[in-house]
């Protein structure tokens, strides 16, 4: 049976529609893994409930987990307990979770529910701040809990972890990353030692910038922080994490905005219908996180400081394929004066294309911008 195709002319390009087949739905022409963001698209991944992570896995999940707060529920999403115990029927588990970034170590914390359920696994949790009291309290109920009054930089990152590593561990089952700060940059330093290639990597990205812009804030020097004080562009984005974690083999299991869930390709077996072969799978989970968020969740439009900004980057992706230096050159005139965190040190680009830039200052007044090509 053919599926019924028609063009639709958006700015200027004509873009294939399907009504019944979701590989190609909303495709750039010449760009087969890169889908239309339009509203417009007639089958929307967000209300199609065949594609909630929830509804792909046996027997199905109640509901998504919502992180205990409001402004991001109704959850779609697998929560990890219930990723953390699919893996375990079905291969060896070290039984070690690693926190970086772990507040109190409970509230709205993915790897509390994963305690209560597994309370005997080894728990080793980071929180550099005064809520560190807070979470060794949280954490009592678990003998095999430890929390440690660290800031974890780029740098010692790999050896703190290994300082509380039983040797007898190869790699941790989880590795969970929220620090508001340079997370790329510590994600790029954990999967540079195979000791850190967890099963399950959890990270929090930055909320509105969609593939194929790659956005990372560096640490210079160690420097804890974001890069400035905008909530629109700050972090890492989806596209930069994914072209950091899949030269190491792992693929997106999930976006429960604004948290992406990768899984080490060697065990997507665990999950057939969510990591299903034949399409493209990194695409399709991050629109329908993308799209379930932004019909559902009340944050997605409240947290912002650009609501202008905010509301362009959807068809700001889709056009970057096609002018990828302008649209790194708009992200900048529109960014630049947040940015006032110093030492600076920003790396952004556009995946699929040369074009990328980084953004550095180390006392200047204004920021030096190189382009590479």
């Amino acid at each position: 049976i053919r599926t019924p195709l028609f063009l639709l002319l958006i700015s200027g390009v004509y873009v294939i529609i399907a009504h019944t087949d979701l590989s190609l739905c909303c495709r750039l022409p010449d760009s087969p893994n890169f889908p239309l963001i339009s509203p417009e698209c007639p089958v929307h991944f967000a209300t199609d409930v065949r594609s909630w992570p929830i509804n792909q896995v046996f027997p199905k999940e109640e509901a998504g987990y919502c992180k205990e707060e409001t402004d991001v529920c109704p959850s779609v999403f697998l929560p990890l307990n219930r990723i953390f115990a699919e893996l375990s029927q079905m291969t060896a588990m070290s039984n070690f979770v690693v926190n970086i970034g772990g507040n109190d170590g409970k509230t709205a914390d993915p790897l509390y529910p994963v305690m209560l359920e597994f309370p005997e696994i080894d728990y080793l949790g980071f929180e550099p701040g005064p809520l560190i009291g807070q979470m060794r309290n949280n954490l009592l109920p678990f003998k095999n809990a430890v929390a440690v009054q660290e800031s974890i930089t780029p740098s010692n990152v790999v050896d703190l972890v290994q300082k509380y590593m039983k040797k007898t561990i190869t790699a941790p089952d989880i590795i969970k990353i929220d620090t508001d700060g340079c997370d790329c940059h510590i994600l790029l330093s954990l999967l540079n030692d195979s000791s850190m290639l967890a099963k399950i990597i959890q990270i929090e990205l930055n909320h509105i910038l969609p593939p194929p812009i790659s956005y990372m804030d560096m640490c210079e020097d160690d420097v804890y922080g974001r890069s400035g004080s905008s909530l629109d562009v700050w972090g890492c984005s989806m596209q930069a994490a994914y072209d950091i974690v899949r030269k190491h083999g792992y693929v997106l299991l999930q976006y429960d905005w604004p948290d992406a869930v990768f899984i080490h390709s060697s065990l997507t077996y665990v999950f057939p219908c969510i990591t299903a072969t034949g399409e493209d799978i990194f695409h399709r989970n991050y629109w329908t996180g993308f799209f379930h968020a932004k019909e559902n969740y009340s944050r997605f439009h409240s947290h912002v400081s650009n609501k202008t900004f905010a509301q362009s980057v959807e068809l700001l992706a889709l056009r970057s394929h096609l002018h990828p230096r302008s649209t790194l050159e708009h992200i900048i005139a529109t960014q630049e004066a947040s940015w006032t965190k110093d030492p600076l040190w920003i790396e952004l680009g556009i995946a699929g294309s040369s074009i990328s830039t980084q953004i550095k200052r180390n006392g200047e007044e204004a920021p030096r911008i190189t382009w590479t090509s």
